[in-house]
Parts: structure tokens; sequence; C-alpha cells
């Protein structure tokens, strides 16, 4: 056994050494204790490797015991930290005799220099600049689940710990270990409450929608009766009185007004009921035709409409009805963003994969963050006469196509809404009349 110059330590100063390690030991488990994440653990064992072994680098690989073969870096830190990371993120244990006696062997595994040692991966060797290399089991109990490695690069002394000093880095190890699966297992909880968070979400979305189909149905039929009896009065009386008369256009006032809440209920209707959807070949090109040529009519003259729709689209399976009102209803809503003079609002389709993209953008207003994660709730709305079943209407009709509404938008910038479709033909949908 050697001392730091190299030469044979004697045995006061094995003494001596195995005491200060043991102090160094005990320091480290009292930091350890504190360690909450993987930057916090290398910021505590980085110093105390380079003081007591001399190497200026330090990482951590753990593998998927669902793949064991794979072996990913969780952390590293010191002098190669950012050629370890873009070079060499995972290693495939298959034909890796180093990771293989790293997986069999409780000792530390020790290379000297890694340009020649024939257990190294040389490409990789070659890349990094390896030299040195010590690497220690993680293991707690008798769940092995990867490497705590340190070691030289380039220019820095070849040379591998003694026996006292590797037998300081096992315990060391086994300090770390444990750590090392409190941060993961806290970050797999943290992971699972906010999968619960979003179930409960997601819960609370199908019972608001559960009310709305509650009330929608049972007050629909009679409601849809008054309104026209109101509006069939209410055309009588237009046509009995002059149409220069005073009072013929609070009447036409009032059959426009019985026209938005018939259509307020027909959106309660589809929003909440499930019928069965018209399912046909779409040929997506042809709805976006459609949709804008009739939504130009409902725009000031200012406002400039576009359509960008990539040639040669595939058809596929959808309900073209539903498609074309989920576009209406996200020009209007473009069309109420922008500003009160001026502004472009464009509808884009293409394909990314197996799916169709379709979207609209507007340059208007924008919205902040906050407001992004509400617009999708049914009745939420900033328009001072708005529904906030637009939306809505539109997210639920992505999600009975198989797909999916994202929302990104930018204060004073504008909003962008997309809609990714699946292209492949799906079983028959369960889905909305209307939308």
């Amino acid at each position: 056994m050697t001392n730091g110059t190299g030469e044979a330590m004697t045995e006061a100063e094995e003494v001596v050494l195995r005491r200060t390690l043991a102090v160094e030991l005990l320091r480290s488990a009292t930091a350890l204790q504190r360690v909450r994440d993987t930057a916090q653990l290398m910021d505590a064992i980085l110093p105390v490797i380079r003081e007591q072994l001399g190497y200026l680098s330090v990482w951590l690989y753990l593998f998927d015991p669902a793949n064991p073969a794979e072996w990913k870096l969780i952390s590293v830190s010191g002098g190669q930290e950012r050629a370890v990371m873009q070079l060499v993120p995972t290693l495939v244990m298959d034909g890796d005799a180093m990771l293989t006696e790293i997986r069999c062997s409780e000792a530390p595994v020790t290379v000297l220099d890694a340009r020649t040692d024939p257990r190294t991966d040389k490409a990789i060797v070659e890349l990094l600049g390896n030299r040195s290399i010590v690497n220690v089991r993680l293991q707690v109990e008798d769940r092995f689940f990867g490497s705590l490695g340190t070691g030289s690069f380039g220019d820095e002394p070849i040379r591998v710990p003694d026996a006292v000093r590797l037998e300081w880095l096992q315990l060391l190890a086994s300090y770390v270990a444990p750590v090392v699966e409190r941060i993961f297992l806290a970050a797999h909880a943290d992971r699972l409450e906010d999968e619960q968070r979003q179930l409960m979400e997601q819960l609370r979305q199908v019972q608001k929608l559960e009310v709305v189909g509650t009330l929608a149905g049972g007050i629909a039929h009679d409601f849809n009766n008054l309104l026209g009896a109101i509006r069939a009065n209410t055309l009588a009386a237009t046509l009995a009185i002059p149409s220069d008369a005073e009072a013929h256009d609070d009447l036409c006032g009032v059959l426009h007004a019985v026209d938005l809440a018939a259509s307020l209920t027909r959106q309660l209707v589809d929003l909440s009921r499930r019928s069965a959807a018209a399912i046909t070949s779409v040929a997506i090109a042809d709805v976006i035709h459609d949709v804008t040529t009739f939504a130009a009519r409902a725009l000031p003259r200012d406002v400039t409409l576009r359509a960008n729709v990539v040639e040669d689209l595939p058809p596929f399976l959808a309900d073209s009805g539903r498609l074309y009102h989920a576009l209406m209803n996200l020009i209007l809503n473009a069309r109420d963003a922008l500003p009160e003079k001026g502004g472009t609002i464009t509808v884009t389709a293409g394909q990314d994969g197996g799916f169709l993209v379709l979207s609209v953008t507007d340059n208007g207003c924008g919205m902040p963050p906050a407001l992004v994660e509400r617009v999708r709730d049914p009745f939420f709305t900033t328009k001072r006469h708005g529904t906030g079943l637009g939306l809505a209407m539109v997210q639920r009709c992505a999600e009975d196509h198989r797909g999916d509404m994202a929302i990104e938008s930018w204060p004073g910038r504008g909003t962008n809404v997309r809609l990714t479709l699946p292209i492949a033909p799906a079983p028959p949908l369960a889905a909305n009349g209307g939308g």
C-alpha cells in the first residue's frame, strides 16, 4: 500500500489515513441527510472525492429494472460535465465488459489506463479522453440499481486509489445509494400526485358536463317549444306592420334574440349529449374551403382571413359537420380577439406523421397563461356576451376524434389553437351530434 507520494505506507500512516477517512465519511453521511435532489448530491460528494482521491469529476449512472441492459446518466459534476452529458447520456451493457463487471462484482471496479485496458469501450475513451476510472456499485440491501463513478481525464494523473481509499469509496457509495433511491422515490411520488391532480380535474370536467347534460336534456324540448312560439308570433307581428314602422326594428331584435337562444340551447345539448356521429371519408381541404368561405361573410372588411392547406393531404374518417363547426368556433373566437381595426386570421392544415394538424391563428390581444389554463372550461368566457361553450365544444370534438387540442397564446401578439387528429381509420366514434 502506498501513501500520497507513491512510497510504501507505514502502519502509522495507514492508521492516520483511516481515521481521516472515517471523519470524512461521518461528515459526508451528515451532509447526505440534507440532500433533496441529484444536484445537491453531486455538490455533497464531489469535494470530498477531490480531496481524498484527487479526481476532478464524478458521475452517476442508473439502469431501469425493466430494461437493465441500458444505463442512463442521471447526474455528472466536475471538469468533464458537459462532455459526458452530451456524448454518453446512455450506456449499453450488451458487450461492454466493464459494465458487466460492475454489475457482477461487489468490489470497486478500477481501470488504471482506459486507453489500454481491454475492458473499456475505446470509442468512448477517445471521445472523452478517459484515463483512470473507478466505479462502485449502488445497492440498497439486495437491490442493485446503478453505479457511482469517478476518474481522471486528459492530462490528469493516471492512478487508482489504494485499498484503504477504495474501501472508503465503497462505504461512501453505501451512504449515497439510499439517498439516490429516496430522491427517485420522491420524484415518483410527485409524478403520481400530479397525475392524480390531473385525473381529479378531468373528473370535475366530466361532472360539469353531466350537470349540463341533465339540465339541457330536461329543459331543451320545452324551451325550444317556447322559443318556437315566440318566434312564430313575433314573425307574424313583423308581417302585420309596415317595414318602416318604429316597432318593426324592435321585433327584428326579438327574432335575433330568439335565434341566439335557440343556438345556445343546441350548443348545450351538443356539448353534453352523445349521439351517433356521421363518420365519412373527409377531404379536409374541402371542409376548410367551405368554412372560410362562410366565415368571411361574418368578418369585418378590414379583417384578413387566410387558408394555408398543404397539397395532397390524405382523406381520413371523421364527422365533417363537427369539424366544420369546430373550425367556425375557432375563427369566430379569433375574430373577437382582434383589435378594433384590422387583423389577420390564418387557418392551416398539414400532416405530421400519422396525424392531421389543423390550426387557427390570430394576431389579436392574446391571453396570459392563467387564462389559457381556464378557457377550455365549460361556461368560462372573457367575452361580454359569450356563453363559454365554444372551446369546450372544440375540445370535445378533438377528443371524440381520438385527437387533442393545444392552445398557445402570447399577450399582445395573438393566439394559436391547434387540433391534432389521427389520420388512420379508427373504430366508429361515439360523438356529440352537431358540435
